[in-house]
């Protein structure tokens, strides 16, 4: 388990670099994908991470095969506890779950963002201009909820948002506690990501999809321990980020990036950063 991280207020100075941080090369993955071998050499850094949200407009199928894409998957019937997160021109960009009735767990990366004046340079904080709760749909129903505090975690890919008001419209997360799942266990993941491919607004609906645990303690997108996956029927896209996915007992981790051409998608360990959770939330 990692050393719980220290919590820096969004309206302070983060201590923590801004920039991307990448997942190791995937020399050091041992599990072979379905037997495929690799699309380019290791050192290639096609084949580092890449945080999800920060996928190329032409889809996740520019960074692996046409069928990486909650793209497949099915459309939700019940929310879980996702919440949507949603930029200056009211569009989803990043996915979250609600775990306490003022309290929005997220991806770090999704409050630093990167800037559309320099996509290589730092990230810059672009925090998001409201969330939706209680809905299937991230463009109506439920209640649209302003922020008034976001505390971001400088080791891991994990933020939590405390909203302006208390909210009760969506069923609260459970943070799972479990750790004795293994490799090719299903679990299920949430989000209003892209589902088609080529230059696709968010979907409208919240989609489901199960995906297969590949590596127990991987890395995430900001050297935090994550939980590596691999799709199932179906895969995160941009805009699952920050997402949940969940085991038998709860959420097991928040969706930070993808990794190997698209091939495989590293969710930040709750387990890892329990104790930080519950220090900057009471949860």
């Amino acid at each position: 388990m990692l050393e719980a991280a220290t919590p820096h207020v969004l309206n302070g100075v983060a201590k923590g670099t801004p920039n991307m941080l990448l997942y190791p090369a995937p020399s050091q993955v041992v599990r072979a994908i379905d037997a495929a071998p690799l699309l380019a050499a290791p050192s290639d850094p096609r084949n580092q991470g890449v945080y999800t949200a920060d996928l190329p407009r032409t889809g996740i199928d520019q960074v692996g095969s046409a069928n990486n894409r909650i793209i497949a998957g099915q459309v939700a019937q019940t929310n879980p506890g996702a919440v949507a997160l949603l930029d200056d021109k009211d569009d989803e960009y990043c996915t979250a779950t609600q775990i306490a009735p003022q309290w929005i767990l997220t991806a770090w990366h999704c409050i630093y963002r990167v800037n559309p004046d320099d996509k290589t340079g730092p990230r810059i904080k672009r925090p998001p201009k409201g969330l939706r709760v209680g809905s299937l749909k991230f463009a109506s129903g439920g209640k649209f909820i302003k922020w008034s505090d976001i505390i971001i975690n400088d080791n891991a890919d994990m933020a939590v948002v405390k909203l302006a008001e208390p909210s009760n419209d969506t069923p609260l997360v459970t943070l799972s506690d479990e750790t004795n799942y293994k490799v090719d266990d299903m679990m299920t993941a949430y989000g209003w990501g892209r589902y088609q491919g080529g230059d696709t607004p968010s979907s409208p609906d919240l989609k489901m999809a199960q995906i297969k645990v590949y590596q127990v303690d991987g890395k995430d997108g900001h050297n935090g321990t994550a939980v590596v996956f691999k799709k199932g029927d179906g895969s995160p896209a941009p805009g699952d980020s920050g997402g949940p996915v969940f085991g038998q007992k709860g959420q097991v981790g928040v969706c930070s990036q993808s990794l190997m051409l698209g091939r495989l998608f590293s969710y930040s360990k709750i387990t890892a950063q329990r104790d930080w959770i519950r220090r900057t939330t009471g949860v």
